[in-house]
């Protein structure tokens, strides 16, 4: 029997979320058969409306009441209760055909309670590790299930590749992100570069900040080998949207470096043209050879 479908109306509200939001995942997303892209695309929706709740302007108080409603809802979900939200009843139709784990959804929303509570502006390199595997590192444990990748090794590869793609989001907004009252970067890393620092404006016109950016594009670089190599083990034909994922995402960060660290303007991207090859080279051209 196959499964259940989404209904069109709700169907289309997410795909409308995922179109606006102009993702670097959009092509590795789209590319997928339509349970899977439908899938993978309710999961984006998910933790693109939670972001941008995070991200507003509400009170403290609203946004800690919104992830409440959220995570009611994700039990939900999980406890064959009623859910209120078109997202939230998109995603009870996955959650036994991809597998989908109650701990992971949780474990996002209280990364995104860390980024509400302040536990991310200037944090220690501890801190923001565990940060990354929370919020990204848990969407790519849930990307992975719907993908079809099965590897003893699924946990470590999404905490590498969620690590990598949030330090290289931190490098690419990090003068829009401090605009409006957020500086992800590590106390540690800037200690380092030899930034003294009282607040993030002292350390963005500080003259080794570009310093400080080049070691945190070091360690983006590590995680990135770390999830090839591992990648290369599971050799999975499943796990090929991923490759493209990473692809666009180092593509992203070289973008970024040759455009140089103090740029104040508009953070650099790729374009679409080049976001879909690299995105067709993980899925056509790319050779698992392990390296590193």
């Amino acid at each position: 029997m196959p499964p259940s479908s989404v209904p069109l109306e709700i169907k289309s509200h997410i795909r409308k979320i995922v179109s606006a939001s102009n993702s670097s995942f959009f092509w590795a997303m789209y590319l997928q058969p339509e349970r899977k892209r439908d899938a993978i695309f309710t999961l984006y929706a998910f933790r693109r409306v939670v972001d941008d709740m995070v991200d507003s302007t509400l009170p403290s108080k609203a946004k800690h009441a919104s992830l409440k409603r959220w995570e009611k809802r994700i039990q939900g979900i999980f406890n064959k209760g009623k859910t209120d939200h078109p997202i939230s009843v998109a995603l009870n139709y996955y959650v036994k055909e991809c597998n989908f784990q109650q701990a992971d959804f949780m474990n996002f929303l209280q990364g995104m309670k860390m980024d509400i509570e302040g536990e991310t502006h200037l944090p220690t390199l501890k801190t923001l590790e565990n940060y990354c595997q929370l919020t990204n590192g848990s969407m790519s444990n849930l990307a992975l299930n719907i993908l079809g990748v099965k590897s003893a090794r699924n946990q470590e590869l999404s905490q590498a590749l969620g690590t990598a793609f949030q330090f290289t989001n931190i490098l690419r907004d990090i003068y829009q992100d401090m605009q409006e009252g957020r500086f992800y970067m590590p106390r540690e890393i800037l200690e380092d570069a030899g930034v003294l620092f009282d607040t993030p404006e002292d350390v963005a016109k500080h003259p080794k900040f570009g310093k400080a950016c080049s070691l945190l594009s070091y360690k983006a670089k590590q995680h990135f080998q770390q999830a090839e190599n591992i990648l290369a083990d599971i050799q999975s034909s499943e796990a090929r949207p991923i490759i493209g994922m990473m692809n666009i995402y180092r593509s992203n960060l070289k973008c970024i470096e040759k455009h140089g660290w103090t740029h104040r303007g508009k953070a650099p991207k790729l374009s679409t043209i080049k976001k879909l090859w690299k995105t067709a080279h993980g899925y056509f051209w790319h050779s698992y050879k392990k390296t590193g």
